[in-house]
C-alpha cells in the first residue's frame, strides 16, 4: 500500500507529461490537493499530540488548555487526582474550569467520565 507521499510523487509524475487533457490534468490536480490536505492534518494532528504529552508529562499546568482538562476528567480522573499531578490546588483548577464554563460543559460527557472511572478506579479515592 502506498503512503501518501508516494501517491503524490505518482500524480505529480502523471501531470508532468504534456498530452494530458484538460478534464484529466484537473482531475489529477483535485486528487493531488486531497492528498496535500491530508498529510498536512495528519502532521497537525501529530504536533498537537506531541504538545499535549509533553505537557502533561512535564507538569506544566499554565500550558494545560481546556479541551486537555476536558479529556483527561472524560478519562476518569477527579479533580483532586488531576492537581495533586499538577502540584495545584483544587481551587485553582475549578476557577480553571468555571472561566471555561461554556466549553466544559459542552465537550465534558459525565457517563464517559463515570464509565472511566468505574474501569480506573483507584483505591486513594472515594467510590
Amino acid at each position: 500500500m502506498a503512503t501518501n507521499k508516494e501517491k503524490q510523487m505518482k500524480i505529480i509524475q502523471e501531470l508532468v507529461k504534456k498530452d494530458l487533457s484538460f478534464s484529466k490534468r484537473k482531475n489529477l490536480l483535485d486528487k493531488l490537493a486531497v492528498l496535500e490536505k491530508q498529510g498536512t492534518e495528519a502532521k497537525m494532528r501529530k504536533r498537537r499530540r506531541t504538545v499535549i504529552q509533553s505537557t502533561i508529562c512535564h507538569k506544566d499546568f499554565e500550558k494545560l488548555t481546556i479541551y486537555e482538562l476536558i479529556n483527561l476528567r472524560n478519562a476518569g480522573l477527579s479533580f483532586t487526582s488531576i492537581a495533586e499531578y499538577f502540584s495545584i490546588s483544587t481551587s485553582t483548577l475549578h476557577q480553571f474550569k468555571i472561566n471555561f464554563e461554556k466549553t466544559y460543559y459542552r465537550y465534558f460527557k459525565q457517563d464517559k467520565y463515570k464509565a472511566n472511572k468505574a474501569a480506573n478506579f483507584s483505591w486513594d479515592e472515594k467510590p
